[in-house]
């Protein structure tokens, strides 16, 4: 077999060195490929066909390739199954699949690989279908938790947000999770993610708006109905002690003449309504600094009566 015919060997999208040498692609032909970046080398004895990857899609394969190599021994955890899922993650290493012992055993690290021990009360793992194979993964649930260990409380707010969102996980099922783990450091952490989970929030940049919202100590509701009639508007956030709409942009440019003006005539009746809004881009939600100067400034502006 040559190896232009290795899409046939990872109808999964991945291939193990053995298993490509039983079909007569020689390992060296393999590691040749890689640096001429014909194939993608995801760990040592892995490959996968697809060279054009972005992180995300490396950090599934690369996930999918360790949960065969460890079949019946470990399972994808943490943000690795959250991937497998199709959940969006933020903000943390997509160089490193993480898995999950099935028994007991030691924590171990290698390259691209983080090998967990195993949690008291843990959940018995799901099985779903990926392309052409079954793999077994930690429950939602366990995965964002064991993420907002490794990583902190905003990447695991993003998954989860829009795991409630998608249904594919409950409140009762995350606080379930974070209690097998609280006898772990950080159980504080797990506490908050359950307090702040919400699946309202519609975006991996709404769910960071509320994050950065909650560090700044201001209180607020997620989706709330302004107006009536055919001039409703749904806004992102309603801030609770003043009449300001925290509102995430992810666009920042509108498509052409007609949907700016559009959107100027949405805010004109919003402020018809006594509200001030403060529209938020990625780039706020890097400078949280001057993002709450500005909500400030807002939130001064709608209790004086000023223009924001």
């Amino acid at each position: 077999m040559h190896l232009s015919d290795l899409y046939l060997l990872a109808p999964s999208g991945v291939v193990s060195t053995g298993f490509a040498e039983q079909h007569g692609i020689d390992r060296r032909a393999l590691a040749f490929a890689a640096r001429q970046g014909e194939v993608t080398r995801l760990v040592q004895g892995w490959y996968a066909p697809e060279t054009e990857l972005t992180a995300d899609a490396y950090h599934r394969l690369l996930s999918l390739a360790m949960a065969i190599a460890y079949a019946g021994r470990a399972t994808p955890s943490h943000y690795s199954a959250s991937l497998l899922r199709g959940l969006p993650v933020y903000g943390v290493d997509r160089s490193r699949a993480h898995l999950t012992r099935l028994s007991p055993g030691k924590t171990r690290k290698r390259a691209g690989l983080t090998l967990w021990c195993p949690s008291e009360g843990r959940a018995e793992p799901e099985e779903i279908r990926l392309a052409a194979r079954s793999v077994h993964l930690v429950t939602t649930a366990e995965g964002v938790c064991q993420t907002a260990l490794v990583a902190g409380l905003q990447p695991a707010l993003v998954t989860a947000d829009a795991a409630l969102r998608e249904g594919m996980m409950t409140i009762p099922e995350l606080a379930g999770a974070a209690e097998t783990m609280t006898a772990r450091r950080r159980g504080h952490r797990l506490s908050r993610l359950v307090e702040r989970a919400d699946g309202r929030h519609e975006s991996v940049g709404e769910t960071r708006t509320a994050y950065a919202l909650h560090q700044m100590g201001l209180r607020f509701t997620p989706q709330v109905w302004i107006g009536g009639g055919d001039a409703r508007y749904r806004a992102d956030f309603v801030l609770d002690d003043a009449p300001v709409i925290i509102e995430f942009d992810g666009a920042v440019k509108y498509d052409g003449r007609a949907a700016l003006v559009a959107e100027k005539r949405r805010e004109d009746r919003i402020r018809a309504h006594g509200m001030v809004v403060v529209r938020v881009t990625w780039d706020n939600l890097e400078d949280p600094r001057r993002l709450q100067a500005r909500i400030m400034e807002a939130i001064s502006a709608a209790r004086y009566g000023r223009p924001a």
